[in-house]
């Protein structure tokens, strides 16, 4: 199992994925440890309310091959608002999406979703519904009168038997 933790930009930690503009640039090998630390970090009073104007970030990656590479990252803000007024549809989705575009969950990817009439809805295959549909359950006919007229034979034997046995004792 793959814990949010053990992601970075959605691939595993301990992985080290191809990618050309920065393949020569990452050491060979695992990555097994990521340490991140942020220093610097400035806060600016507005409207009444601490914000994060600025830090920098450290990065600090160690491989298995023993190499280690670090990262400098600076945040710094120049200009914000607190409280800006978005317009009521600003969550939206605004772009066409085509009818049937299959989505999934990240913490369930095994539930299938799709796109249809503008929401997303719970696909459901319909081609396991139709084999569902051609499943004729056989119905057992006389199934429960056949264990109780076994039953009643059993203790008809039973009977028999400690009759039986009861006679003899007095015979002797």
């Amino acid at each position: 199992m793959i814990h949010a933790g053990d992601l970075i930009g959605g691939n595993r930690l301990d992985s080290n994925p191809p990618t050309p503009e920065f393949d020569e640039l990452r050491p060979r090998g695992r990555n097994i440890q990521i340490e991140y630390t942020i220093d610097d970090v400035r806060v600016t009073e507005v409207d009444g309310q601490h914000v994060i104007t600025g830090y920098v970030g450290t990065r600090k990656c160690r491989y298995d091959s023993g190499a280690t590479q670090s990262w400098r990252d600076v945040f710094d803000v120049s200009e914000f608002e607190l409280n800006p007024r978005f317009p009521d549809d600003v969550f939206t989705i605004t772009s066409k999406i085509a009818d049937g575009t299959r989505a999934y969950a990240i913490d369930d990817p095994n539930v299938q979703y799709e796109w249809r009439d503008g929401d997303i809805r719970k696909c459901i295959d319909q081609k396991v519904v139709h084999e569902l549909e051609q499943l004729k359950l056989a119905k057992v006919s006389g199934g429960r009168r056949f264990v109780v007229w076994l039953n009643v034979a059993l203790l008809l034997c039973l009977a028999g038997g400690a009759a039986y046995v009861r006679f003899r004792r007095k015979s002797r």
